[in-house]
């Protein structure tokens, strides 16, 4: 085998419109036989606003498998380097890790621009499908925000899961330990230092964690919570502690204390108030209590979602108010 290929004035995308992406010259070397041969490649890269980079590889392999090589290339602003492993005839075996500095995106994904820093590595295999994705290292600034983030996810047949994978943003971050594939479920953590940065016209500090798991097919949480100087429209809530209670109910997707002190509505506001409650597949419950000064109030409610086979948006709550004092 023997060959070599050039190009000039390459463009992309290929379809009519102002490239992305442009080549001014390239060459790509072929040597060897079909049971062991090589590929060599480099390249001159350029975009609109970027100056003029390179990208080169050197590749080998026979009729099962190829490794390749990408050399540290200079482009989109930034770096990128690698190694690609692929077996074909092992149910397409991968192996791959790559690693990139200040490098742009923009070019190719015009709509989400970010400039990334990032080292990771994935394997797997196409059949079965599967995939171990491991985060070393992630910088990076999307749409003007800075992005961070570390740790593993897995894809098997029948299984999502996450080790001590963590994404932090403008302050706030998510954990996520486990998987709802599993029966001990998944673990997660959230610390939210500006609820505003989510919610728009909100703002406080929420702090979260819990476990999910999947029984049956229904879903249960556990929560533990605490939100501080909360404040969405006419809302206010200085303080407000969540935690699991027992339930009584067969099934329950959560049992939850809900404890809110002074909190606030339209200028309106309450010493404390508090709210329990218990939520079944088949049936929920609500105990409300409330104060204000010498004034009290509590009062109980049970009742059920009547159309649970429509989207959640239509859902209908159909109950009776037990007592009210």
């Amino acid at each position: 085998l023997h060959g070599v290929a050039e190009w000039h004035d390459f463009s992309w995308p290929l379809e009519a419109g102002e490239p992305q992406i442009l080549s001014p010259g390239g060459q790509v070397t072929l040597s060897g036989t079909f049971d062991d041969w090589r590929v060599s490649g480099e390249a001159a890269v350029d975009a609109p606003g970027f100056a003029e980079g390179t990208l080169g590889f050197d590749a080998s392999g026979d009729q099962e498998h190829v490794e390749a090589i990408i050399r540290e290339g200079q482009l989109l602003g930034g770096s990128v380097s690698g190694e690609v492993n692929y077996n074909w005839a092992e149910g397409g075996l991968f192996d791959l890790r790559l690693e990139t500095e200040n490098l742009s995106t923009e070019p190719l994904y015009p709509s989400m621009p970010a400039v990334v820093s990032a080292r990771f590595s994935a394997s797997g295999s196409q059949e079965p499908l599967s995939v171990l994705v491991d985060v070393e290292r992630l910088n990076a600034i999307v749409s003007g925000q800075a992005v961070s983030g570390s740790g593993k996810a897995a894809y098997g047949p029948g299984e999502l899961s996450f080790e001590r994978f963590e994404l932090r943003a403008e302050g706030s971050s998510v954990v996520l330990n486990g998987s709802l594939d599993r029966p001990e479920g998944l673990d997660f953590a959230a610390d939210v230092d500006e609820v505003g940065s989510f919610l728009p016209g909100a703002s406080g500090a929420l702090t979260a964690n819990g476990n999910v798991q999947l029984e049956k097919g229904q879903p249960r949480l556990k929560l533990a919570a605490e939100g501080k100087a909360l404040s969405w429209q006419d809302i206010g809530i200085p303080s407000v502690v969540i935690r699991d209670i027992p339930s009584a109910t067969p099934g329950s997707l959560a049992a939850l204390h809900l404890e809110f002190m002074s909190p606030e509505y339209a200028g309106t506001s309450l010493d404390f108030a508090t709210l329990e409650l218990d939520l079944g597949e088949a049936r929920q419950t609500a105990v409300l209590m409330a104060g204000s000064g010498e004034y009290r109030l509590s009062t109980e409610w049970a009742g059920a979602v009547e159309n649970r086979d429509k989207p959640v948006a239509d859902w209908e709550w159909q109950g009776t108010i037990g007592s009210l004092s």
